[in-house]
Parts: C-alpha cells; sequence; structure tokens
C-alpha cells in the first residue's frame, strides 16, 4: 500500500452540450491516458475547428492532462463564459480551479525522464525520489522492453485533503483501502510518507504507479483490473538492486489463509477498483491473488507471453480474445486454473506477520499496539512494556514470549524483545530477533531502523547504512534516521554526505543540540 490504486474511470466529467460525439469522446479519453497527447491534438485539429466549443473543451482537458492547471483552468473559462448556464461545465471549471489552487505552490525539478512536483514541506526527499525514479525508469524499461518518450509528471502530494482532490478519490475509499498512490490523468501521484504515521514504502509506490504507467501505454488504456493490479503488484520492486520476492511473508500468509478458509476475493468483485473493497486486509488479498496470478501466467507461459498479452489488449475490443489468442484461454478458465494450481502449492503461514499499516499521523487513534497485537495479547504487551520501563527485563521478556507463542512472527513483539536484550547489552540475541522481524515484515521500517543502530554502536558501517537506507525508503521524515545516519558517514570519512544529513536532521529538529555541535565541528 503503499501501494497505487489505478482507479478505471474513462471520463470523470461528461459535458453533454460541449462534448463531443460518443465515439470521440472516447477515443481522446482512451489517447490522453494513454499520454498520445499528440493524437489527440491531431484528431481535435481534424474533428474541429479552433475557437469551436469542442475545440477550447478538449484543449482545456489537455492543458489539464499535461499538468499546465492554469491554462486548463483559463481555457475552460472561455468555454464557460459561452455555456455560463451548463452545470456540468461549472462541476470541471470548479475541480480544474480548485487542482490550481492547491497545488499553484508546487515547487517543479526535473531529471532525464521525469518532472517531479512536491511542496516546500517535503522537499527533504526530492534528490532520493528523483534518483529512485530513474532507477525505476532504467529497471522496469528492460522488463517491457518499453520506454516513454518525454517526461513523466510526478506529484507528491502533500495534504490527505488535496491528494483526495487530485485522485478524485473519496475519504472513505482512502481510509478503507488504505490507497496512498494513483496512476491517473496521465501522471503519477503519491501522498507523501511525512503524513503517515509509520510511514510506507513510498519508492515501491512510485514504482507501482509507474508500472500502471507503462500498461496504459502498451495497452491503450484498455487492461482488465485485475490483471492491471496483478502486474503492477508483480513488478513494483524489480526497481531494486537485489532481488527481492513479490510475495512477503504477510502476502503469503493472507493468500495460504484465505485459500485454506475458501475466502478468495474472485475478480470480478475486484472491479471497477480495488477500493471499493471492504478493508485493508481485502484489499492486500486481492493484491496477493492477482500478483501470484501474473506469477503463475509468468512461470507457466513466460514473460514474453505476458508482454504479447498487452500488445494484443492495445489491438482489440474484447478483452477475453485477446486472452484466447495469447493463451488459448479466456480470463474466468485463467482464474480457475490459477485456484487449482494454489491447492497444489506449499504455501506457508506466518502468524502475526503484519501487513502495511496505512494510518495518517492527524487521526488521534494511532496506538502501535491496537494497530499490531491481536486484542488477546494487549495486555501482555502493555505488561511487558510497563516492566522495561522499570528495568525489570526479566518480567519484560516473559511477558512478550507469552505474546510471542501465539504470533511468533509479529515485527512489533520481536523489536519490543530486541529492546529488552539491547538493554542487557545482548546485542547477538537483540539482532536475532530483529533480523528475524525483517525477514517476516520487510515492510516494518523500525526494524531497519534499530538494526542499522545496533551495527553503527558496534563500528559495523556497512551493514548499519544498508539498514538505513532501507529505513528511508519507508520513512524519510524520521529526524533521528538523518542524525544518526551522518553519524555514520562522519566516522566513515564522508563529511560532505555527513553534513547533508545533519542538515536535513536540523531542520526536522532544529534544537537538537547535538547536530548543531556537530554541523559547527564541521566548519572548524
Amino acid at each position: 500500500m503503499k501501494f497505487l490504486l489505478f482507479f478505471f474511470l474513462f471520463n470523470l466529467f461528461f459535458a453533454p452540450q460541449v462534448y463531443p460525439q460518443e465515439e470521440v469522446a472516447i477515443s481522446i479519453d482512451r489517447l490522453l491516458e494513454s499520454g498520445e497527447i499528440e493524437q489527440v491534438k491531431e484528431l481535435i485539429e481534424k474533428k474541429f475547428s479552433p475557437g469551436s466549443l469542442h475545440y477550447d473543451f478538449l484543449f482545456a482537458k489537455i492543458y489539464f492532462y499535461q499538468g499546465n492547471y492554469l491554462l486548463a483552468k483559463e481555457k475552460l473559462g472561455q468555454v464557460l463564459a459561452q455555456q455560463p448556464r451548463d452545470k456540468d461545465l461549472q462541476e470541471i471549471y470548479k475541480f480544474y480551479s480548485a487542482v490550481y489552487e492547491k497545488n499553484k505552490d508546487f515547487q517543479e525539478y526535473e531529471s532525464e525522464h521525469f518532472r517531479l512536483r512536491l511542496k516546500t514541506e517535503d522537499i527533504i526527499i526530492k534528490d532520493y525520489a528523483l534518483e529512485g525514479l530513474e532507477k525505476i525508469y532504467a529497471k522496469l524499461g528492460k522488463e517491457f522492453n518499453y520506454y516513454p518518450q518525454g517526461k513523466v509528471l510526478v506529484e507528491i502530494q502533500n495534504t490527505k485533503e488535496n491528494f483526495l482532490l487530485a485522485s478524485t478519490l473519496s475519504e472513505k475509499e482512502v481510509d478503507t483501502s488504505g490507497a496512498i498512490g494513483i496512476c491517473k490523468f496521465n501522471r503519477l501521484m503519491i501522498i507523501s510518507p511525512r503524513l503517515l504515521a509509520y510511514g510506507y514504502r513510498w519508492l515501491d509506490s512510485l514504482s507501482h504507479e509507474y508500472v500502471h504507467y507503462l500498461v496504459n501505454r502498451l495497452t491503450l488504456y484498455h487492461c482488465p483490473l485485475w490483471l492491471h493490479e496483478g502486474i503492477a503488484k508483480y513488478f513494483d520492486r524489480k526497481w531494486l538492486d537485489k532481488e527481492v520476492d513479490y510475495l512477503t511473508p504477510p502476502y503469503e500468509n493472507l493468500l495460504a489463509n484465505a485459500d485454506k478458509e475458501n475466502k478468495l476475493i474472485s475478480f470480478t468483485r475486484m472491479s471497477p477498483s480495488l477500493v471499493k473493497l471492504n478493508s485493508q486486509e481485502e484489499v492486500s488479498l486481492a493484491f496477493a491473488e492477482v500478483a501470484n496470478t501474473v506469477d503463475y501466467l509468468i512461470r507457466n507461459y513466460g514473460q514474453e507471453k505476458l508482454l504479447s498479452l498487452l500488445t494484443e489488449l492495445k489491438t482489440v475490443e474484447n478483452e477475453n480474445i485477446a486472452f484466447y489468442t495469447t493463451y488459448g484461454l479466456e480470463q474466468g478458465k485463467i482464474e480457475k486454473n490459477w485456484q487449482e494450481s494454489l491447492k497444489r502449492k506449499e504455501m506457508k503461514t506466518y502468524p502475526g506477520a503484519s501487513i502495511e499499516k496505512i494510518k495518517f499521523t492527524d487521526e488521534t487513534s494511532v496506538d502501535e499496539i491496537d494497530e499490531f497485537i491481536g486484542a488477546d495479547l494487549r495486555g501482555h504487551i502493555r505488561l511487558g512494556d510497563k516492566f522495561r520501563l522499570r528495568g525489570k527485563h526479566e518480567a519484560a521478556l516473559t511477558q512478550y514470549a507469552e505474546a510471542l507463542k501465539k504470533e511468533p512472527h509479529n515485527p512489533l513483539i520481536l523489536n519490543k524483545i530486541a529492546k529488552v536484550y539491547l538493554s542487557l547489552n545482548n546485542k547477538e540475541e537483540a539482532e536475532k530477533k530483529l533480523l528475524n522481524a525483517i525477514k517476516t515484515n520487510p515492510n516494518y521500517g523500525a526494524s531497519y531502523f534499530h538494526l542499522g543502530n545496533l551495527y553503527l554502536s558496534e563500528e559495523k558501517y556497512k551493514p548499519a547504512g544498508e539498514n538505513y537506507r532501507e529505513y528511508l525508503q519507508i520513512n524519510p521524515f524520521d529526524p533521528y534516521l538523518h542524525k544518526n545516519l551522518g553519524f555514520l558517514y562522519y566516522e566513515s570519512g564522508e563529511k560532505l554526505k555527513a553534513k547533508n544529513e545533519w542538515l536535513i536532521a536540523k531542520q526536522l529538529i532544529p534544537h537538537d543540540f547535538e547536530v548543531q555541535s556537530m554541523l559547527n565541528q564541521l566548519k572548524e
């Protein structure tokens, strides 16, 4: 979830008095979402006279899809001046105006293939984002043998309200599903990780949205929802420099239990969007299902077949014809065959393994124990915390161990036990617990931070840096991450990097004496 959801909608606003005939409208919408801006311009020039209502209305839409909100608003204003009583036009103009007003203070930065927009309060992730995006472009380009022309527009929204407006998702959809990113209007949009209590894998989310962006272009915006999301989830971590499994233990746990209990979510129920499902757990299960289906197709038919399917979807209107042409099977049969393959596969369960928690920091009910610990075990954890804070380490371990019996892969319990061992200076046992937490819960950021701190204390700078940088992909606004990264770089002799990290830390914790002292020392 850390994840983007693809909200399939041809035309959010429909203005019957000025919008052209249906077949032209659908062609234009598909072309715009596919990034074929020049083709849309050519189509408009052929069909409509300059200055006509159709012409100006569609060019306003082009400007919006290009991210030029001011010009889109002004051009649509010209149309509205000629049709002042058209309520649909009024709504579109209201939407364009609101997006412009909310985002006119975006700062824009460019790399070779991207235009990144963010607000001042998120500026510290600018370089990390652009570097990550270029890796995403290169790695996923090889996977799909496709590299988009022109620079891809990326927006990091600084408030939940702004994300809701820009994405057109409702607050209920975001809260229920945990949606924090979207590929829509020919751009990638995510929520700043600064807004979430536990952070999230925001670079993976950018990668996820970028996969959707590629699939839109490869299929001319014609791909069934389950396949769109399955491809995005299967490939969204392929941008990394290391091999990672798309089916992490928490996802495998969900899938194994749902299969065993006959609670799989049908592909039909996933449409028109995963945000329509009932909970974050259902959305995570749906992602596990469709990603595993893509894995099934690749293992049995090869990745080239999958790419051929995308080409077929671009050229034919009937989705099942594309599937039958490529695989000799329709979608329903593919879903059935995949489900049967699950029965033959021995999947593991991981009691206590946790899916990513999407919780906004402005929500008063944010409590890590309530979020990560089962109701029947919270008493053990709270009592263990009391003992730990009073220095009664053995009593704390006893309480945590009772909870761990039922949820042996729970990341919060494992981290709490590691803290006790660190207090006892038993770094070996602390390391074991943290490594276990990371293995079974790779999206729980605190484990990387604590393990990085442990290695830093032992002057093991390489593994410390690896863990801090992993945490950076989850919670880049943790000031103590940048503070400690500064110490790591300083001790490694990389004083410029140390300075950059401490400057970031100073922005986040301006009155921290240690940070200011180290910056002063670098000046000497």
